[in-house]
């Protein structure tokens, strides 16, 4: 007859293992043994902490993109140029907030 081959009693082919858990894991983890689903974010480019995308600085000021990229384009406020993309460095939105206040 066919079917499983018999297993000597000392074979279990499901038995149970411990997994072995990264320490470092488990110290900032501790609530919880599963790995999260994203990593932790880190700027992939130390140059480009010291910045703002217009995303965020529209969120910052409370309006949209389409007004800093005008500022951007009156050359009110700074800015560069990364991989086509612009960015505004934080020492140059703290001047642009400065002017704004005392004006």
């Amino acid at each position: 007859m066919g079917g499983l081959p018999a297993l000597a009693g000392s074979e279990r082919p499901f038995a149970e293992k411990k997994l072995a858990v990264n320490p470092a894991w488990t110290d900032r983890h501790e609530e919880s043994p599963m790995a999260p689903m994203k990593p932790e974010r880190r700027d992939a480019d130390p140059d480009l902490a010291g910045s703002l995308s217009l995303l965020q600085l529209a969120r910052r000021w409370h309006t949209t993109q389409k007004q800093i990229r005008r500022l951007l384009g009156q050359e009110q406020l700074g800015f560069i140029q990364v991989c086509g993309r612009f960015r505004v460095p934080r020492a140059e939105v703290e001047r642009y907030e400065r002017d704004q206040r005392s004006s």
